[in-house]
């Protein structure tokens, strides 16, 4: 390293072909990259993070309400399976000789 390094500035990149690598604090040259920047790339970067997890509550509350429904409906499903077994039980029969067919002919 250089001994004209400085804090916070491009100093050992600047020292060897510039004058102001010697120069103390900020100069026009090392501005550009002596200090972070909270400019419109940290904004948007913050507005995705934003985005981001906006989306991520909307999937979690819309699984939770799919959740309830399919659980509502499985229901009543069993309760019609209770209430209606004869039936079922010949609709079963039926999609099982439609299955039965169809791999038959394979």
């Amino acid at each position: 390293m250089s001994e004209s390094y400085t804090e916070g500035g491009a100093g050992p990149a600047l020292a060897a072909h510039s004058k102001d690598g010697s120069a103390r604090g900020q100069t026009t040259a090392s501005e550009a990259t002596g200090s972070p920047s909270r400019g419109p790339v940290d904004t948007a970067a913050e507005q995705a993070r934003d985005s981001i997890s906006n989306a991520a509550a909307s999937a979690y509350n819309a699984a939770g309400q799919a959740r309830d429904m399919l659980s509502e409906r499985a229901g009543q499903a069993g309760q019609f399976v209770r209430e209606q077994p004869v039936f079922m039980l010949v609709v079963t029969g039926f999609l099982c000789l439609m299955l039965g067919l169809l791999l038959g002919r394979r």
